[in-house]
């Protein structure tokens, strides 16, 4: 098996890498320790053979649209950049919890009132996104994350803004980065005119939380 190359490394002078968190097409992402801020922090690392332009692209957007949003149902971002090997990274909040499809995989429909309590604040971190330009696009269980805090449960952080696409004032629908006609998502969430590949906004997060 080959040796993972950032397991017990220190990164960017600041970053001490403890552990595998999971890996995906995209990349792996590793907890953290941050000595200097007593915080550890969840470190997304961009797969560097398959850092093509647009993969690249995706990445930053993804940092980016994060970075301008400040919510308490939104994971934070720290940093973002390269590192020593040029590879691309994010250091994000770290947060524990359980995705909620694995919560459902475990304990079956959710009760009503529960449902209703998560719903809210994700559709409370959708908003915070909507009202600056930024629409999630692949909202779904896995990214929505229930986690306990200062003795509440079920408290929501909304994951993986991934494909998210920035809108301005003169594109409601499309961005210079997104051609019409591309489908990015989870089919099963999808609206129907994002499976279509045609052009979306905001509504088409408020269909897939639905």
């Amino acid at each position: 098996m080959t040796q993972d190359p950032y397991l017990g490394r220190q990164i960017l002078g600041q970053y001490h890498i403890e552990k595998k968190l999971g890996e995906g097409g995209m990349g792996m992402v590793y907890q953290a320790d941050q000595p200097a801020m007593s915080r550890k922090a969840a470190i997304k690392i961009l797969r560097q053979e398959i850092a093509n332009e647009e993969q690249i692209q995706r990445f930053q957007r993804e940092a980016q649209a994060l970075a301008n949003l400040d919510h308490p149902h939104i994971v934070k971002v720290y940093n973002f950049g390269n590192l020593e090997d040029d590879a691309l990274y994010m250091a994000m909040e770290f947060v524990q919890g359980q995705e909620m499809d694995k919560v459902l995989e475990a304990a079956g429909r959710m009760e009503w009132t529960r449902a209703v309590t998560v719903t809210l604040q994700a559709a409370d971190a959708l908003v915070m996104a909507h009202n600056n330009g930024i629409v999630h696009r692949d909202l779904k269980p896995e990214n929505i994350l229930l986690m306990e805090y200062r003795g509440r449960t079920d408290y929501v952080k909304v994951l993986d803004f991934g494909i998210a696409k920035v809108l301005d004032n003169s594109q409601t629908l499309e961005t210079s980065q997104t051609m019409a006609g591309v489908i990015h998502g989870t089919p099963m969430y999808m609206s129907p005119e994002q499976a279509r590949g045609d052009a979306i906004d905001h509504r088409s997060d408020i269909y897939s939380l639905g």
